[in-house]
């Protein structure tokens, strides 16, 4: 079903769409956490956790393939909220369309998310008690 929305209601749906854009943004940049720069290369960090060379190799090469993945899925989330802005500006909205969209910008970001929590476990787990 097509909808044709008002200049002013185009423009408050335009609005909630940047607002909802300004709050994600920060958790898309973060994309290994707020550990990220390394903490397993700092040698007290790795001193007092008594981490390994092979440790720290594997944390290394978890970190490189997660950062891998996470460049695309936030390419992805990107490239799906430019679609739904320019849809949002459009004179008519299909309905079914735009919450077809909305799902889309949702569904990768929450794989963005998983990706982050995958990366925190999979590095606590090769962490040995010792």
């Amino acid at each position: 079903m097509k909808t044709t929305i008002s200049p002013s209601r185009r423009s408050t749906l335009l609005a909630l769409c940047i607002a909802l854009m300004l709050i994600a943004l920060p958790g898309l940049s973060a994309a290994q956490g707020p550990e990220s720069p390394g903490w397993w290369k700092n040698p007290r960090v790795a001193e007092k956790l008594r981490l390994t060379e092979e440790q720290i190799s594997q944390i290394e090469a978890m970190v490189y393939d997660s950062s891998l993945k996470m460049v695309d899925l936030k390419a992805d989330a990107a490239k799906l909220t430019l679609e739904l802005d320019r849809m949002l500006r459009s004179e008519t909205i299909d309905t079914a369309e735009l919450d077809s969209r909305i799902d889309a910008v949702s569904s990768v970001r929450c794989e963005l998310e998983r990706e982050k929590l995958k990366l925190r476990f999979d590095v606590a787990t090769l962490l040995t008690l010792e």
